[in-house]
């Protein structure tokens, strides 16, 4: 405890010091290690890991391409099948092209996909009648594309876990590209596809849920809230239908999200330790009388006498402590 005590403030600030020299992208393993070994040797209600305020990473800016005469979409089809793609090795995980979305892709599209990037990196937008109308609108568009273009196929997902499980321990994580080139590829990866409809359930929930330090201002509305029961009843459905395993998928996401409101009551409440202190021993007490009882006072003198009141009596009465061994005395 004392070396504990001492050195827990070093400890934390050589890992977090660690982890800001490391690259999120290629060391993505090592850094998970790190917050691992974090996690097991501070408690659960330290302080410094809990984000009391449930502050949003506002830094994770998603940048794309928001001039429409510079966008590349809108071409020709055909000018497109006989010019190609030029994708690199490896970009998409996929040996094979990946066959072409049945839905148009516009810069329209494009443009409000990414978009809604920014509500959920600052889900407190969506309080705002303007910015909540904005994502609804760009919401819907989203989603009925997933709905009306399905994955079927499902051998290019299952290809992928057989490369993962024999790729070894390398592990690459990097931020999606938001290249107009790569959109009609990103529709056509199912891994994409969770990513983006979880980010609707971690959003949904944080506006359904009771946040200790959310303003009073951000409450959601009946047809808002309406909305939502909805929308994430579709958006489980969409995770259910996508390939590989997806109803097994769906039903851990909804296991995971309700365990999470646990998590939210605990800090609401002020996030109190989990150690119980041991209670204190506690002796009961004798109730008392309202008259003196016998055992009250006898053998309670010097030498454990019985008082008489008297002296002479109380000498007489003590001379031998026992009837039985008085009536056997020699001098009797």
């Amino acid at each position: 405890n004392t070396f504990y005590s001492a050195g827990k403030n070093y400890l934390l600030r050589m890992c977090n010091d660690l982890l800001r020299r490391l690259s999120k992208s290629q060391n993505t393993v090592f850094c998970g290690r790190i917050q691992l070994f974090l996690a097991r040797l501070f408690p659960l209600s330290e302080k410094s890991g809990l984000n009391l305020q449930s502050q949003f990473n506002l830094e994770n800016v998603t940048v794309f391409n928001t001039n429409e005469h510079e966008s590349t979409l809108g071409q020709k089809h055909t000018e497109e099948k006989e010019e190609g793609m030029d994708v690199e090795e490896g970009e998409m995980g996929d040996d094979e092209a990946p066959t072409s979305c049945s839905i148009p892709i516009d810069y329209n599209l494009y443009r409000k996909f990414w978009s809604l990037q920014d509500y959920f990196r600052n889900p407190v937008q969506c309080y705002e009648k303007v910015s909540w109308k904005t994502f609804l609108k760009y919401s819907e568009e989203v989603l009925a594309v997933f709905k009306s273009y399905k994955l079927d196929d499902t051998q290019a997902s299952r290809k992928k876990l057989e490369e993962l499980k024999t790729g070894g321990e390398h592990v690459y994580f990097a931020k999606f590209l938001t290249s107009e080139k790569l959109m009609d590829l990103q529709l056509s990866d199912s891994n994409f596809r969770r990513h983006i409809l979880l980010q609707y359930l971690i959003l949904f929930q944080y506006l359904k849920g009771q946040v200790k330090f959310k303003s009073s201002n951000y409450v959601l509305t009946d047809e808002q809230s309406l909305w939502i029961e909805d929308t994430t009843k579709a958006v489980y459905q969409l995770l259910s239908e996508n390939p590989p395993d997806g109803e097994r998928f769906s039903k851990m996401v909804e296991h995971i999200l309700n365990t999470e409101e646990n998590w939210n009551s605990w800090k609401n409440e002020g996030c109190p330790s989990f150690v119980k202190e041991r209670p204190p021993d506690f002796k009961p007490m004798k109730p008392v009388r309202k008259r003196p009882a016998p055992e009250d006072f006898l053998g309670k003198g010097p030498n454990k006498k019985i008082l008489m009141g008297n002296e002479e009596l109380t000498r007489l009465w003590n001379l031998c402590p026992d009837n039985m061994e008085a009536c056997k005395s020699e001098s009797r």
